[in-house]
């Protein structure tokens, strides 16, 4: 969140226009999207675009501040991989996969390759495979042409690509190594998930696998696999179970959260691995390579926040 004090010379100014100038940096469609989800205050008042301020007013704008302060021309996002079909680049935590309206691993790469000289790419590649939180780091696969993407959507979809995440969790695991099985029902209203352990009227079953990797007693260091792949489903399932991941918002602890220092999800996607087991055309011969990130200790990963 922002708040800014507005001052003589912005009386008679619209609330739309003060926060552009405060925030230049700020894509204007992110910013009416604030408005039409209401997440402008004046005076602790909700507002419209239109909205007319004075000296003395309190102006609230509810964005997270990760998206208030990234800038596109900061970005760097490694490619670990590539060839003609494929890239796989790791995502920082804090930007989106893919967004109209702020930085994003799409925008990124589409700018990479129109610079780069290559024309065989076709229009709207490299296009991603799959997603990950805006504010999960690691992982993320992306298709150069339809074919390769149309093919490794139905991968992800028939559990023919092997995904592993390493994360941070608040308490430990009474058993090493366990796999869960619950249902989650997702509103998407709210962007939000809940998970239960018996079957309830439109809920979907997921399973997650993790693996005990450290531990200081208070917190520990897990290897996750998710062997369904369903919306917040890591970060909901460990929450479920009473080992919420360390820094997550939405899921976790905030007292916690606030004990530790940090604002984002201790979460990375730092495993994929392509297992076929049908013909997968183009892309036969991704079949059995795997690709992953290394990680610190538990301890590297608190004082840093960082994954390695």
């Amino acid at each position: 969140m922002r708040t800014f004090i507005a001052d003589s010379g912005n009386n008679g100014q619209r609330v739309d226009r003060f926060i552009q100038k405060k925030l230049p940096q700020l894509p204007f469609p992110l910013l009416a999207k604030t408005f039409r989800k209401r997440d402008v205050k004046v005076n602790g008042i909700r507002v419209k675009q239109n909205h007319i301020i004075y000296a003395g007013d309190r102006v609230e704008l509810y964005l997270p501040d990760d998206v208030l302060e990234s800038r596109p021309e900061n970005l760097t996002i490694p490619i670990i991989y590539e060839d003609r079909n494929i890239a796989i680049v790791n995502k920082p935590s804090g930007i989106a996969v893919i967004s109209a309206a702020e930085p994003s691993v799409e925008k990124y790469l589409a700018q990479l390759y129109s610079g780069s000289g290559i024309d065989t790419l076709q229009k709207g590649f490299p296009s991603p495979c799959h997603r990950l939180d805006r504010n999960t780091g690691g992982l993320v696969l992306f298709a150069k042409n339809q074919v390769s993407l149309e093919i490794l959507i139905d991968k992800f979809k028939n559990r023919e690509i092997e995904k592993k995440y390493i994360c941070v969790v608040y308490g430990c695991p009474e058993k090493p190594y366990m796999e869960l099985e619950s249902f989650l029902i997702k509103d998407p209203e709210n962007s939000y998930v809940k998970i239960y352990d018996k079957k309830r009227a439109g809920a979907v079953k997921i399973k997650t696998n993790y693996r005990l990797l450290e531990t200081t007693g208070e917190l520990s260091l897990l290897e996750v696999r998710p062997i369904t792949g369903r919306t917040h489903q890591i970060r909901a399932h460990l929450a479920h179970i009473g080992y919420p991941v360390l820094g997550d918002g939405k899921y976790g602890k905030n007292a916690i959260n606030r004990k530790y220092g940090f604002k984002r999800q201790l979460l990375w996607s730092t495993g994929l691995t392509f297992s076929f087991s049908r013909d997968a055309s183009v892309l036969n011969y991704l079949n059995g390579k795997s690709f992953s990130l290394p990680h610190s200790s538990l301890n590297e990963i608190l004082k840093t926040g960082e994954l390695f």
